[in-house]
């Protein structure tokens, strides 16, 4: 995928990798995984910066389906309401708090510093964690990214 080196891609292929990232996992995962997926609104008149949303996926089965030992679930919510971007991913987590990952720590953090670059004043992520649940709820005005400069 060649797109990674441009500065932003086309929504419909970055929602394109979410799933084949998706069916991977599924894959792996079989019978153990439920998944669910909801992708509304106009998608094909945005770009948004490559493997943007992927450390959210990643880490939701990383660090939640991964160490579940029952049933794993996903949720993820996108949603496109002209340039704005709503995106939610809710996953399990084991009811035994496995040791905190500074792995997970430290690609939340990556990733809420380049959302920090691309995206100054112009995206809100909430990140909570409770006794089961882990929601991300990213919201992004995809027409205010700031690229950088090409010098």
């Amino acid at each position: 995928m060649t797109e990674c080196n441009n500065t932003t891609i086309e929504l419909p292929k970055e929602v394109q990798v979410l799933h084949h990232y998706i069916d991977l996992e599924k894959n792996r995962f079989g019978n153990r995984l439920d998944i669910s997926l909801n992708i509304q609104g106009d998608i094909h008149s945005n770009r948004i910066p490559p493997l943007l949303l992927m450390p959210f996926l990643e880490n939701s089965f990383k660090h939640g389906a991964n160490e579940m030992t029952e049933q794993a679930w996903i949720s993820m919510d996108l949603d496109v309401d002209g340039s704005l971007l709503k995106f939610k991913l809710i996953n399990g987590k084991p009811h035994e708090d496995v040791s905190v990952k500074n792995s997970s720590q430290i690609g939340l953090l990556n990733v809420q510093r380049r959302l920090e670059l691309l995206y100054p004043n112009a995206h809100e992520l909430r990140i909570t964690k409770n006794d089961d649940t882990f929601v991300v709820v990213l919201t992004i005005q995809l027409d205010k990214v700031k690229l950088p400069d090409a010098s």
